[in-house]
């Protein structure tokens, strides 16, 4: 009986083994390489042994152990594990508990309103719990796998209380497995991401005050019953409310979705209201409030996702544009359609050095926050795929190389608690390893391969079959157009929502609508230089006219920028669902 079990343990082992694609030994010895264990320090031509999934000694002199798997590192720069500290990758469909329908009216004088229809919670799910959802196999990883990742803090998709997060290990290994801490910290924003209320940013702070008023009314009717059970009655049963309550108790920090100054500042005066530890997510305009941010000792999930440098360009005397071909035999354009990517009337310089510095004051964010001593973490919400490039970008505008470590290995072990296990390269910890061909700040340096886990992860060879499978099913290159229906997605503080854009074009001239559920609003303006796009719609909305503006790059038939309105800025991407009829898909 004992044997036909081993027998059979052996044959699960070895499916499992070739099913996957980990390559995987008990003993690892990873030698030649530089060593970062954390930052500031360096182990020239050092050694890690690995086994059973931790590390078993590091350093310069260490004895390699008897039949373990060498991997040869020279010329390889070897860090602690990068840790994403905001991702919702990973995650399968959230369902949402259902409203408590009511047969009776709810006497909210004596409890708080916990038997409430759906409409009175919708956009608060704070007992959601990210752990219960993961979904994130191996395929799922790859992505973060490229930019160095082999740990993250997965959260619900942003909403006014979206609910709570995990700390996962990015292995691919199944969810037990996989879970490192949960939950880690509660999450909202002051935005809904449905329609009806609340979808406007002051029906989103009303509601996300209101739910925190009944948790806390909700906590010390609680208290009072157990205090004195006789003379009390019992609250009813809410879990919404009693999610709440390490956040008001200050034993659960609370993440909040917040970029532009205006959303920081929010973010931190709610805090203060109810007396819960905020974090701050995305940031992108922390620096305009370092010093506070320093002195309040509030910590940001910093992220990235820089806008294209705009072009400072020269302007003729007539004020357009001039890109005359300074090779006389240069082919002519085809169309007007072409011509019109060569000219076109270039905004006054004061505009032009007012944009530029704003996208420099952007990518200086990280560097300011370091100088302020803001302690600050780096997020990709998502988009890990260009954060190397991004990040030798913030390095490049002053951002320290060994600051730049600190954000993405032990700064984030620490704040979220898993410091005793991962952030850096010691006896003991999790075998969480990222190595590269170069260091954080060499031009183009890319990730080799990672250990997470213990587990290793081939990078470099996927990412080379993945270009070469590009370059021959991609489409063949062209200018870019803008004439046709675009899919628009736009995404703020205060959610997601999808827009449509029906442009058409007449010579050199653009015309066109956007489509929302607000409405439609008119083009006013339209630009395409090579690949860059401006728009701009305008809509008189009760005697008020308000503009819509769009920046961004076209590649074939989709497209990404940024865009200002009257409220702020917002992101946006696009993808074009129909061409004009006659043109070439």
């Amino acid at each position: 009986m004992l044997r036909h079990a081993t027998l059979a343990f052996a044959i699960a082992a070895l499916a499992i083994l070739l099913g996957s694609s980990r390559l995987s030994a008990d003993v690892v010895a990873i030698r030649g390489g530089t060593i970062i264990p954390s930052p500031g320090k360096v182990i020239e031509n050092g050694v890690i042994v690995i086994r059973d999934g931790r590390i078993e000694s590091v350093g310069a002199g260490v004895a390699i152990p008897a039949g373990a798997e060498i991997i040869d590192a020279e010329g390889l720069t070897i860090y602690a594990g990068f840790i994403d500290a905001s991702t919702s990758v990973g995650l399968g469909e959230i369902t949402r508990p259902e409203g408590q329908a009511v047969g009776r009216r709810v006497d909210t004088r004596r409890s708080a309103a916990a038997h409430t229809e759906e409409t009175y919670r919708k956009g608060t799910s704070p007992e959601i719990l990210a752990a219960d959802f993961l979904e994130l196999d191996v395929k799922g990883a790859e992505g973060h796998w490229k930019s160095g990742f082999t740990a993250a803090l997965l959260s619900p998709p942003s909403d006014v209380l979206a609910g709570q997060s995990a700390f996962v290990s990015l292995s691919g290994a199944p969810r037990r497995e996989a879970i490192i801490a949960s939950p880690v910290a509660m999450h909202g924003s002051f935005s809904s991401r449905g329609r009806g209320y609340p979808a406007t940013l002051m029906g989103c702070m009303a509601h996300f005050r209101q739910v925190f008023l009944d948790a806390k009314r909700h906590r010390d009717l609680e208290r009072l019953h157990n205090d004195h059970p006789a003379a009390s009655n019992r609250p009813p049963y809410d879990p919404s409310l009693t999610a709440l309550r390490p956040v008001i108790d200050r034993n659960m920090p609370m993440v909040l979705r917040a970029s532009s100054e205006l959303g920081i500042r929010r973010a931190m005066r709610m805090a203060d209201e109810f007396s819960f530890d905020v974090i701050l997510d995305g940031g992108r305009e922390a620096w305009k409030i370092a010093p506070v941010l320093a002195k309040s000792a509030v910590p940001v999930l910093v992220s990235l996702g820089f806008d294209k440098e705009p072009k400072l360009e020269e302007e003729s005397k007539d004020g357009q544009k001039d890109d005359t071909a300074k090779d006389d035999t240069a082919k002519q354009p085809k169309s007007w359609a072409e011509q019109d990517h060569k000219k076109r009337f270039a905004a006054p310089k004061r505009v032009q050095l007012a944009n530029h510095h704003k996208w420099e004051q952007t990518v200086k964010n990280a560097s300011v926050l370091a100088q302020e001593r803001v302690k600050f973490v780096f997020g990709t919400q998502g988009k890990a795929k260009d954060f190397l490039g991004e990040l030798r970008l913030a390095i490049e505008h002053g951002l320290s190389e060994e600051e730049a470590l600190r954000a993405l290995t032990t700064r984030p072990a620490a704040l979220f608690g898993v410091d005793g296990s991962l952030g850096t390269i010691a006896a003991g910890k999790a075998a969480h390893l990222t190595l590269m061909n170069g260091t954080l700040s060499t031009d183009k340096a890319s990730v080799a391969f990672v250990f997470v886990d213990g587990e290793k992860f081939e990078v470099a060879g996927k990412k080379k079959a993945s270009k070469e499978a590009e370059s021959t099913d991609a489409e063949p290159s062209g200018p870019a157009t803008l004439p046709g229906t675009w899919t628009v997605t736009v995404v703020s503080e205060r959610g997601e929502n999808e827009m449509t854009w029906k442009i058409q074009q007449d010579g050199r001239k653009y015309s066109g609508t956007l489509t929302s559920r607000f409405g439609d609003m008119e083009m006013t303006s339209a630009t395409l230089s090579d690949n860059d796009v401006n728009l701009t719609f305008v809509s008189d909305f009760d005697g008020n006219e308000f503009e819509l503006k769009f920046s961004g790059k076209i590649t074939g038939d989709t497209a990404k920028g940024s865009m200002e309105t009257p409220m702020g800025e917002a992101e946006w991407s696009a993808e074009r669902t129909a061409k004009p009829k006659g043109a070439a898909r």
